[in-house]
């Protein structure tokens, strides 16, 4: 099974970046050869692993995608750099986020058959 990284790096809602992003996992998940799928939240991004996100529907919630994929066995993680930065160490992340690091990160990419940042 092929393995892909993404990496985002965008704040939730103010582009469409991380919801193409999340599209394309899901569309990655799905596919006729599924892959696995790994999501690394860094920068602004990591506003995507928060939880009780509000979206005028769930097709544009960010949360709800990210649920649904790790329900689907992508693995997320939030640079823990990135978020301690923001002021969201502590914070309430959506079930299955956990907190990451830059090695781990590199151990990903290092691994990974594609890797595509966002």
């Amino acid at each position: 099974m092929r393995t892909v990284t993404i990496i985002l790096t965008d704040a939730p809602y103010g582009t469409d970046r991380p919801y193409n992003a999340l599209r394309l996992a899901a569309a990655l998940q799905q596919g006729q050869a599924p892959a696995r799928v790994r999501v690394f939240l860094m920068c602004d991004a990591v506003g995507v692993g928060l939880r009780g996100q509000s979206a005028p529907n769930e097709d544009l919630n960010l949360g709800w995608r990210l649920e649904g994929l790790i329900a689907k066995g992508a693995e997320v993680a939030v640079c823990g750099l990135c978020a301690e930065t923001r002021g969201l160490a502590g914070a309430a992340w959506i079930e299955g986020v956990r907190m990451g690091s830059m090695p781990e990160l590199a151990c990903w990419v290092a691994e990974s058959d594609s890797v595509l940042t966002f």
